[in-house]
């Protein structure tokens, strides 16, 4: 379980960790990507011109706290919002509990976003 938000603008992420801490949740901040770092993602070539940055809750119950009360749009993220929660109600802590509905929710996302 973790929740990550990535942007070039650490101040902001900063604003963001600052306040998720008052609301109760232990974020961290860290850099994935050095200005001027390359590296392949889909076979494209991506250069960094700015540091990159990553916000991430990971702690389960934060996590499960944290995407119970975030209002997301978009329906691929809504499903697997709604899917992470019923497997933690539901107590599920091994892949082999969970592998099929996860495998059929993804397969039905990849059919509805255009390529």
């Amino acid at each position: 379980y973790v929740i990550k938000l990535f942007g070039q603008d650490v101040l902001i992420l900063r604003g963001v960790a600052d306040f998720l801490q008052r609301k109760g949740y232990t974020p961290t901040i860290g850099r994935v990507f050095k200005k001027g770092q390359v590296r392949l993602w889909n076979s494209k070539v991506i250069r960094y011109n700015k540091d990159y940055y990553q916000l991430e809750i990971y702690r389960k119950e934060e996590t499960i706290k944290l995407l119970s009360v975030l209002p997301i749009r978009h329906s691929e993220k809504i499903r697997k919002r709604d899917v992470m929660l019923k497997i933690f109600d539901q107590g599920c802590v091994h892949w082999k509990d969970i592998k099929k509905e996860i495998t059929r929710v993804r397969q039905e996302i990849d059919q509805q976003l255009p390529s």
